[in-house]
């Protein structure tokens, strides 16, 4: 292996010239990344509370999508947006 570097060698120097010299400052991050995760489904459907509210405040959150909103109440996403366009 003349004039070759070693592999430490070599790993230094890739980092040194692209991990050293990047901006690892990320303006933009996607849906998964910033996502928080939300209160369980279970702990907006309390036996009390209205089933209209509980799915507005759930899907309100941001954290669970109509479908698995519907998967949860058992029935098909169309009514979970029907729910919503009635507020």
């Amino acid at each position: 292996m003349i004039g070759r570097a070693s592999d430490e060698e070599f790993i230094e120097t890739i980092y040194r010239e692209h991990v050293d010299n990047t901006k690892l400052e990320i303006s933009e991050f996607n849906r998964m990344e910033r996502r928080v995760i939300p209160a369980s489904l279970e702990s907006f459907f309390p036996n009390d509370t209205d089933r209209a509210i509980a799915i507005r405040s759930a899907y309100k959150t941001g954290g669970y999508t109509m479908k698995e909103i519907a998967e949860f109440c058992g029935v098909h996403y169309s009514t979970i947006s029907r729910v919503l366009k009635s507020q």
